[in-house]
């Protein structure tokens, strides 16, 4: 009698599900406003919504029959544990009947879920602003101010570079000949120039070697390693963004629903959290708490060596350990700390935290196998 009340239940939670399902406009939770998500998220509902609608509504269908086989494999154990007077293959029929209904909550409120830990979970940090979005700007405006830096320090470099390499030396012609005057006029009248600033160079060369081209060469090294760190930040976010729902959430969703394969269900679902999620929104805090600082410490510099790095003040300002160039690069140098922090320390303890983050959330949502395949093996 007991069992077969509960297999009635379940077959009314099943109807219940599929037209609660049904139920479910593209809209979602942005078409009724429930839990005010238009003030909260307003660009979730405009550019996330109908894409994770998009992609769900193509899974739904074997959603539907995952959760009804899933019911169907929870109601056999069930039933063979009363027939053989098993108490634990009975429990265990009990506790698949709640993983069943756990994956069809989760069926029914796919939308709103979504709605709850992509758009309004981030609103309460991050306010109503896109944490792609923020993320992505924060990402891609270091690389263009650090690009710009490079460029204008490489311009510097190359210029100081050139004219060390120059060599004075003065020769006489055979017995003494004078060489020729109009030559000459004509070398003075286009080299001049070029002539006097090799001079001046070679003369304070060990100088500009000592006090700008070796810290130029060791601030562009890492400048470009930080540009690379940058740029990986960055296409990571982009696969997470376009993979996270539709290769690891979804999927996650059906596997979790069957035994063999629930531990796996469960990590695709806590690495679609934590990408789509965990990730962007602590992204999104740090550039809060950083950008500011480093944006202004790169135009700084880049202005500086536009100042003072312009015509012959790549060479005149790079003599002497007081020079503005020279002081240019301690000012670099003395702020590369903020910059390292800001494109390493806090992206790799991000990574760090996602990481375990999807651990943690992956043995909550699968960890259930854990205990399943141990029972098996009992029996």
């Amino acid at each position: 009698m007991k069992m077969a009340q509960s297999i009635v239940a379940v077959a009314l939670l099943v109807v219940f599900a599929m037209s609660l399902a049904n139920a479910q406009s593209a809209g979602g939770p942005c078409a009724t406003n429930q839990l005010d998500i238009q003030n909260l998220a307003p660009w979730y509902c405009s550019s996330v919504n109908q894409a994770v609608y998009n992609a769900w509504q193509q899974w739904l269908p074997v959603g539907f029959a995952v959760m009804t086989v899933a019911f169907s494999i929870a109601a056999i154990l069930f039933a063979i544990g009363v027939a053989l007077r098993n108490q634990r293959l009975r429990d265990f029929g009990v506790g698949e009947i709640y993983e069943a209904t756990a994956t069809a909550l989760i069926v029914i409120l796919f939308m709103f879920i979504a709605a709850v830990m992509i758009g309004v979970l981030p609103s309460l940090f991050t306010g109503p602003q896109n944490p792609y979005v923020t993320s992505l700007t924060y990402i891609t405006g270091t690389i263009t101010q650090t690009t710009t830096l490079i460029t204008g320090l490489f311009n510097i470099y190359s210029v100081d570079a050139y004219y060390s390499s120059y060599t004075l030396g003065v020769s006489l012609g055979p017995q003494g000949a004078v060489p020729d005057t109009g030559q000459f006029g004509t070398f003075a009248a286009s080299g001049i120039t070029k002539f006097v600033t090799s001079y001046i160079v070679q003369a304070f060369k060990g100088a500009i070697d000592l006090f700008f081209l070796l810290p130029a060469q060791i601030v562009a090294y890492l400048l470009m390693e930080g540009l690379l760190v940058l740029n990986v930040e960055y296409y990571i976010l982009i696969f997470a963004m376009y993979a996270a729902i539709p290769v690891f959430l979804l999927p996650g969703v059906i596997l979790r629903a069957f035994i063999p394969t629930r531990s796996l269900g469960g990590m695709f679902m806590a690495i679609a959290i934590g990408f789509f999620f965990i990730m962007p929104l602590l992204f999104a805090v740090a550039f809060y708490f950083t950008q500011g600082g480093v944006a202004t410490s790169l135009a700084q510099a880049t202005q500086q060596l536009s100042q003072f790095g312009s015509g012959t003040g790549a060479e005149q300002n790079a003599i002497s350990a007081s020079s503005p160039l020279v002081g240019t690069l301690h000012d670099i140098q003395s702020s590369m700390g903020a910059y390292w922090l800001s494109i390493l320390f806090y992206p790799a303890l991000i990574m760090a935290i996602t990481y375990f983050a999807v651990i943690t959330i992956s043995d909550f949502i699968g960890g259930f196998a854990h205990s399943s395949g141990t029972f098996i093996g009992k029996l």
